[in-house]
C-alpha cells in the first residue's frame, strides 16, 4: 500500500500534467481519498479535497481538515445532490439561497474525558497565505480584531451560524444552557449579544456571567502547548450550579484548546453533565 500511495500521490508535476490534460484551473478539481496523507499532499494546490472516514476524527487531526469530510461515497453524493458545499461555517458566512453545509463532529480531550466538538469551518490566521482567500477566516479575523473598522461587524452572520448549527445539533442532544470562552477581566465579552439573542430564541439559559475569568494572564500567542496549560490555568470560575445540565460552550477560533480545556474544567466542576463545544 505504501509504494502505491508514493506512487499515485500528488504532487506538482502530476497535479500540473492533470490540469493541462483536461484544461482545467487549480479551482477546478477535487481530491478525494480515504487517506489522509494523500489529501494533506493535495491540499497544496489550491483545489478541493474531500476526506472519506467512518470514524469520528479527533481534534488534532481536524486543525488540518480537507474542504469536507463524509463518512462514506454515499453520503458524499446525498451531500452534494442536496447542494452541500463545505462546512456549514464557510458556506453560510456570506449566505445564498439552497447551499448547504457539513457539521463535523471532532472528538476533543480534556485529560481523561472526551467531548464533541462540532466544527463549522476552518481558520486560517491572518498571516497564513490561505487566510485572503477564505472568507469565512477573513470574517473571523475582522469581526474580532479590537479598534478596527470591521470590529462586530459580522455579529449578525455569525449569530446565524451558531444559532441554525444549534438547532441541528438540539435535534439529537438536549441542551440546558449556553455561554462563551470569557474574556479577560475589564475585556468587553464579543459574544454575549450573540449568546442572549440565541438562548432567547432556543428557550435556553445564558450562563455568560456565571463563567467569567478572574485573573489577568499573559497572551496565549507564542506558548507551546504546555506553557499554554499552565499559563491558563485557574483563571476562570464558574458561579452557578450546573449539576445535571447540559451546556454548549462557544468560541470562533480553537488553536491549541488550552483556554477551552480550562473552561470545560471549571464546567465540570460546577456539576455539568455534558458539555458540547
Amino acid at each position: 500500500m505504501k509504494k502505491y500511495l508514493k506512487l499515485f500521490a500528488p504532487n506538482h508535476v502530476m497535479h500540473g500534467e492533470v490540469l493541462k490534460k483536461m484544461q482545467l484551473k487549480a479551482t477546478e478539481i477535487v481530491y478525494l481519498s480515504k487517506n489522509i496523507q494523500f489529501l494533506q499532499n493535495a491540499m497544496e494546490f489550491l483545489g478541493g479535497t474531500i476526506w472519506i472516514t467512518d470514524r469520528t476524527i479527533n481534534y488534532e487531526e481536524a486543525s488540518n481538515a480537507p474542504d469536507v469530510i463524509v463518512k462514506s461515497i454515499d453520503v458524499l453524493q446525498r451531500f452534494l445532490s442536496n447542494g452541500g458545499e463545505g462546512f456549514y461555517g464557510e458556506v453560510l458566512v456570506f449566505p445564498e439561497k439552497n447551499k448547504r453545509g457539513v457539521i463535523v463532529p471532532v472528538k476533543f480531550q480534556v485529560d481523561d474525558m472526551i467531548f464533541p466538538l462540532y466544527m463549522l469551518g476552518r481558520y486560517f490566521g491572518y498571516a497564513h497565505y490561505m487566510n485572503q482567500l477564505h472568507p469565512y477566516s477573513s470574517a473571523i479575523y475582522l469581526n474580532k480584531k479590537e479598534g478596527g473598522r470591521s470590529y462586530g461587524a459580522f455579529n449578525d452572520v455569525f449569530e446565524v451560524i451558531y444559532r441554525n448549527a444549534l438547532k441541528r445539533i438540539m435535534e439529537n442532544r438536549n441542551v440546558d444552557a449556553i455561554c462563551s470562552v470569557p474574556p479577560k477581566p475589564q475585556k468587553e465579552n464579543r459574544f454575549a449579544e450573540i449568546v442572549h439573542k440565541i438562548c432567547e430564541e432556543l428557550d435556553v439559559d445564558d450562563i455568560s456571567e456565571q463563567l467569567k475569568c478572574i485573573k489577568e494572564y499573559p497572551p496565549q500567542k507564542n506558548l507551546s502547548q504546555q506553557e499554554r496549560e499552565i499559563n491558563i490555568k485557574g483563571v476562570f470560575q464558574c458561579t452557578t450550579d450546573l449539576t445535571g445540565k447540559n451546556i454548549v460552550i462557544l468560541d470562533d477560533v480553537v488553536s491549541t484548546g488550552a483556554t477551552l480545556r480550562e473552561c470545560i474544567r471549571e464546567l465540570k466542576k460546577a456539576g455539568a453533565a455534558n458539555i458540547y463545544i
